[in-house]
């Protein structure tokens, strides 16, 4: 599916929602909060949203698989459930909105934890609400089987897209950490492009429409050097962090900071063959989605200070398992390395005597 259309059906249903951002008293009084996501390719992290339209063709015809109930928090962790219902894109947000309004007037209100919307789609069970949905709605053409791509691609490095001479590049952010400098060195590199950026979901950057004549000059740019590696290292790379401590009210731990020492640690002990997802979540409220990584890590109060409890098996087809809880800080990296030996083919980096 063509990015630029997936964006076109992001922003119609954004302005259906918010009523072209006047405000919709419509969706003005929902029990909870409400994640809506379109996907534009197979192996997208999106399943933990509460709605989630998924490209798939039916007789030949692109629309989107429907999948409801995806939710990350201190409640329960749980990825989204597939509701067989397939739609055209001119149909998203009226099945959008059929849907938020019967969690509207049917949610829970009295007890603020139970008033997610998986909750409700639990206690009335998926062919049950998928029958309500058809009663307000009318009928629903069934999902022809939306297929998930088992493994992520990584954007890293300098790809071809499809547009004839036009490439793109997937530059690094450490622990998804910006400032306003950080933002000026971005912007003075999009200008090989058109003066465009794009965010990923794992909190990096790509640098899009750059020419062939200019990919030499990317590569050696000092900022891509310096700053925001085309390469970065493999726990690096997949390292995603909540904003931590030091501006959330929420958060336990030091997320970022954690995040991005232990990371340089951890590369410099051990040589590991590829990517891991390691997700790092300052408290349970799971902004740092700790369940959709290889390794997750939520920031816990242990006995003498601080530390984490751990998860594991997290990808974007399944939440992890619990692995260990309330490791302390000083004890965190050494876990790590036995989960990362033991479990993703680490091993240890043999250091030439000197």
């Amino acid at each position: 599916m063509d990015l630029e259309y997936t964006i076109h059906y992001v922003k119609k249903l954004d302005a259906y929602l918010t009523d072209c951002y006047r405000g919709n008293r419509e969706f003005s009084n929902l029990p909870r909060k409400w994640n809506t996501a379109v996907a534009g390719a197979k192996d997208n992290f999106l399943l933990h949203n509460d709605i989630v339209f998924h490209p798939v063709r039916r007789w030949g015809t692109m629309g989107f698989g429907v999948w409801i109930g995806g939710v990350l928090s201190s409640q329960m962790n749980a990825y989204a459930v597939p509701l067989n219902a397939w739609v055209l894109p001119k149909d998203m947000s009226r099945l959008t909105g059929t849907i938020i309004k019967l969690w509207r007037d049917n949610g829970e209100r009295d007890k603020r934890p139970k008033g997610r919307f998986r909750l409700y789609l639990d206690s009335v069970g998926v062919k049950r609400f998928r029958e309500m949905v058809v009663e307000e709605y009318g009928p629903l053409a069934r999902d022809p089987g939306s297929k998930f791509q088992r493994k992520p691609r990584s954007h890293f490095g300098i790809h071809k897209q499809k547009q004839e001479g036009l490439y793109y590049a997937g530059i690094h952010i450490p622990v998804g950490r910006l400032d306003v400098v950080d933002l000026h060195r971005l912007s003075i590199l999009s200008r090989y492009g058109k003066g465009e950026v794009r965010l990923t979901e794992d909190q990096n950057v790509i640098l899009v429409n750059i020419p062939e004549d200019q990919l030499d000059f990317v590569r050696k740019d000092v900022i891509i050097e310096r700053y925001f590696p085309l390469e970065p290292g493999p726990v690096a790379a997949g390292t995603v962090a909540c904003t931590g401590s030091q501006f959330c009210g929420f958060a336990i731990t030091d997320t970022k900071g954690d995040a991005e020492r232990i990371a340089k640690e951890l590369e410099y002990e051990l040589e590991i063959p590829e990517e891991v997802k390691i997700h790092w979540t300052g408290c349970p409220n799971s902004c740092g989605q700790a369940y959709m990584g290889g390794i997750g890590l939520t920031g816990t109060k242990v006995k003498d200070g601080l530390g984490y409890n751990i998860t594991v098996g997290g990808s974007h087809l399944q939440v992890g398992e619990e692995y260990k809880k309330g490791v302390p800080l000083d004890e965190l990296k050494d876990v790590l390395k036995e989960i990362l030996i033991e479990r993703f083919d680490a091993k240890l980096r043999k250091f030439p005597h000197l």
